[in-house]
């Protein structure tokens, strides 16, 4: 039985979805071709706005109110939920022009008085309520509202004893959804086709590593989480901007003789200070100034670095790619890459890749050889962390006929290079692996869920959908 008409909100949401489909399917713009996910973004910036209003009377019934909503309304039973003092009181984190320490020596103190006024009006609720019924979470997480701490503070004294508040704990319900257990989706005539057609990257043939199912998610399916504006500062935000001063600053034929001078040093930091001012990432923001000295810090290591190196000159700075590669039974797939950094020492190439989180020294396992002797995935997975350094070598050499001499992680944050290793047979071994990777992608008629895979389960953005 349909659970539709089992609440009077639900009928109200579905109407509500049912109009706006009819939008998207007969409007003006409905005869124009979009991608799924362009409509699913539509869909979703057209709903975002749309409400559904509580109704109900002041003199009857069960209200729902916001803590700002009761005004001067009174009422003989009241339930406030949540309590847990991250919610109530609720102090927003104020991202002014005017750095904190500086608003507070002038007296200016937001957050006090906008705890001021949420104490305000939940003694007005208290006060105007016969019965009061507070309700928090009970765990090792969340501490209760510092308003209850009040309120037991002043019981206890005005009573002079430590259990004059009674504490009532129960336990919700739990509810237990029956779930279809699908864990694996068909590779339908169409989607082999697409398969058949894609560019792969590292980023997409490291993903089918590990794990099959958020490859077809992410990349099938091409679901994937919007990209929200918010206040709190990213990796991925730091990242970004590393990457686009490094570009600019390392640039393409530079030679290590123009590198090392004075001259070279003083544009490096003037750039620095200018992308960092008009950079989006870092304006308006009161902790500009400790995020602008740890970069320079990091980008002046970097220099430092660059000066002890030796190579002739920089051959190109974050140039893009299109290759292929040929697997087993003649089927011959597209490759796409960009590649951060490529050096010349006179001799050969150095292909390099920008890394600013956390990098693993052992880019290989040491038992790299024994683990692939049996050419499980399990085994590619310990073997070896990514795929991209032996990708990038091999489209570098194939579409521009230069022998990579060496490639490796370069680690921004501890101003070194970690080196692939340089063993012929590992190298050869990991493209073995990147053409078995393809055909088993491309064959088989099932993208089937691996419980070796699953101690990824818990951090993945697809978890709810998966099950």
């Amino acid at each position: 039985m349909s659970a539709l008409g089992s609440y009077p909100l639900n009928i109200e949401a579905m109407e509500i979805l049912l109009s706006l489909s009819k939008e998207v399917k007969y409007g003006e713009l409905s005869q124009l071709k979009f991608q799924d996910k362009e409509i699913f973004n539509i869909f979703k910036k057209l709903i975002k706005d749309k409400r559904i209003a509580l109704m109900g009377s002041s003199i009857k019934g069960l209200q729902i109110l916001g803590l700002l909503e009761f005004g001067n309304l009174s009422f003989d039973n009241v339930f406030i939920v949540g309590m847990k003092d991250s919610a109530i009181p609720a102090i927003k984190k104020d991202y002014s022009l005017i750095p904190k320490d500086i608003m507070y020596a002038l007296g200016i103190e937001r957050v006090k008085k906008e705890y001021e006024i949420q104490q305000y009006y939940f003694n007005r609720i208290i006060s105007g309520s016969k019965k009061l019924n507070l309700i928090y979470p009970d765990n090792d997480k969340d501490e209760r509202s510092r308003f209850i701490e009040s309120i037991i503070w002043n019981k206890q004294s005005e009573n002079k004893d430590i259990n004059a508040v009674k504490i009532n704990k129960f336990v919700l319900p739990r509810f237990s959804v029956n779930y279809s257990g699908k864990r694996k989706h068909a590779k339908t005539k169409e989607i082999k086709e697409y398969l058949k057609n894609m560019h792969y990257t590292y980023s997409k043939i490291d993903t089918y590593l590990n794990c099959r199912l958020k490859f077809y998610f992410r990349y099938v399916l091409l679901l994937d989480e919007g990209v929200k504006i918010r206040q709190e500062l990213s990796d991925g935000d730091i990242g970004n901007f590393v990457h686009d001063f490094l570009r600019g600053a390392l640039y393409e034929n530079l030679n290590s003789v123009k590198l090392k001078s004075l001259e070279f040093e003083k544009e490096y930091f003037k750039k620095l200070e200018n992308n960092f001012a008009n950079s989006p990432y870092f304006k308006f923001r009161e902790d500009a100034f400790m995020i602008k000295e740890i970069l320079m810090h990091r980008m002046k290591n970097i220099l430092y670095y660059e000066k002890q190196r030796s190579y002739k000159n920089i051959y190109s700075s974050e140039k893009k790619y299109v290759s292929s590669i040929e697997a087993k039974f003649g089927d011959v797939y597209k490759l796409n890459c960009k590649i951060d950094r490529i050096d010349s020492n006179g001799k050969g190439y150095m292909v390099f890749d920008y890394k600013t989180g956390i990098i693993d020294d052992n880019i290989v396992r040491k038992k790299y050889l024994d683990l692939l002797s049996d050419f499980t995935r399990q085994n590619i997975k310990k073997a070896i962390k990514s795929l991209q350094l032996p990708l990038y070598k091999y489209i570098f050499e194939k579409e521009s006929g230069l022998t990579v001499l060496e490639c490796g992680v370069y680690d921004v944050k501890k101003a070194k290079i970690n080196i692939f290793p340089g063993d012929v047979e590992v190298y050869e071994k990991c493209i073995d692996v990147v053409r078995s990777l393809l055909n088993e992608i491309n064959t088989g008629e099932n993208f089937e869920f691996d419980n070796e895979d699953k101690v990824n389960c818990e951090r993945c953005k697809y978890f709810y959908i998966c099950k």
